[in-house]
């Protein structure tokens, strides 16, 4: 980038000579120096450092700006280079951490696995306890469903039994009342 910098400034120079020198002309002229004078004395030189000096203060100041880009540019790249090898560093420290990570990570699982397969185990035994308890149960409540069941018809039978001992006497009372037999009840009563 340097060398960039530098071929700028001999460019821009050549072409701050060159307009310097066609502007210049007129502007000795004006002064009353002639051009082929002002190189060959030492006081004309100085009048026409007068003349140059404003038209290559900015060209100058210009390539100082373009020197302190080169410089910083150089730093940024250098800052650049040193990340990217730290990037690397990091990138390797980073596949063997994970690769590491991955094999605990196995092996945790494994341990993990055992485990649960421990628990099933333990699960599946509680299981056939509870399947054996049930079907003692399900056999208690068949059997209680069967007395149920029977004491059920029994007293069917005594409902039917009162109904129709209800349905007699209701027979037997309305038969009395029709005969007039509560009247004789009555009249004795009183």
């Amino acid at each position: 980038m340097a060398m960039n910098a530098w071929n700028c400034f001999v460019y821009i120079m050549l072409g701050v000579i060159f307009l310097a020198s066609a502007n210049s002309v007129d502007s000795l002229a004006d002064i009353g120096v002639d051009q082929e004078s002002c190189c060959s004395s030492s006081d004309l030189e100085d009048q026409c450092g007068f003349v140059c000096y404003p038209i290559l203060k900015p060209l100058l100041q210009y390539l100082e700006k373009c020197q302190e880009m080169d410089l910083q540019i150089k730093e940024l790249e250098d800052m650049f280079r040193e990340q990217s090898v730290e990037i690397i560093k990091y990138k390797s420290k980073t596949e063997v951490l994970s690769k590491h990570l991955e094999n605990n990570f196995c092996d945790t699982k494994v341990m993990e696995l055992g485990d649960a397969i421990d628990v099933r185990i333990d699960v599946q035994e509680e299981i056939k306890k509870l399947k054996l308890e049930l079907a003692s149960k399900e056999s208690d409540i068949i059997d209680m469903n069967s007395k149920l069941f029977k004491k059920y018809e029994l007293l069917e039978q005594k409902n039917k039994s009162l109904k129709e001992t209800e349905t007699a006497w209701v027979i037997t009372i309305r038969r009395g009342m029709y005969h007039g037999i509560w009247l004789d009840h009555r009249s004795e009563r009183t």
